[in-house]
C-alpha cells in the first residue's frame, strides 16, 4: 500500500460518472447524494472504497438485500468511474478484494 492519495471529481463531473456506471432515478436519488458529499475531497484509494461500502450500507438499509448484493458488485466498476490513476484505481482493487 502507499501513501498516495486522489482528489476525487468535483460534484457535478463525479455524478456524470456515477450514472455511467448505474444511470438509475432511484440510485441518484437515494445513493449518489451520499457519495456526492465527498466530491473534491482528497482520499486514500482504501478510503474511496470505504466510502462507497458505508454509503451503500446506509442506503440499503431495509431495502432487500438483493440490493446491498448488486450494488456490491458494481463497485469495481463505481471505482474505476471515480479513479482515473491505474496504479491508485488498482490499490483500491486490491483493497476491495481483500475485504469482501
Amino acid at each position: 500500500m502507499t501513501t498516495a492519495t486522489l482528489i476525487l471529481p468535483e460534484r457535478d463531473n463525479m455524478l456524470r460518472r456515477l450514472k455511467t456506471v448505474l444511470d438509475d432515478p432511484h440510485a441518484e436519488a437515494g445513493l449518489y447524494p451520499r457519495l456526492l458529499k465527498h466530491a473534491g475531497q482528497q482520499k486514500a484509494p482504501e478510503g474511496v472504497v470505504l466510502m462507497f461500502m458505508l454509503a451503500i450500507a446506509d442506503y440499503t438499509a431495509g431495502l432487500p438485500p438483493t440490493m446491498e448484493l448488486t450494488l456490491g458488485i458494481a463497485l469495481p466498476r463505481f471505482i474505476g468511474a471515480l479513479i482515473d490513476d491505474e496504479n491508485l484505481r488498482q490499490e483500491a482493487l486490491d483493497f476491495l478484494q481483500s475485504v469482501q
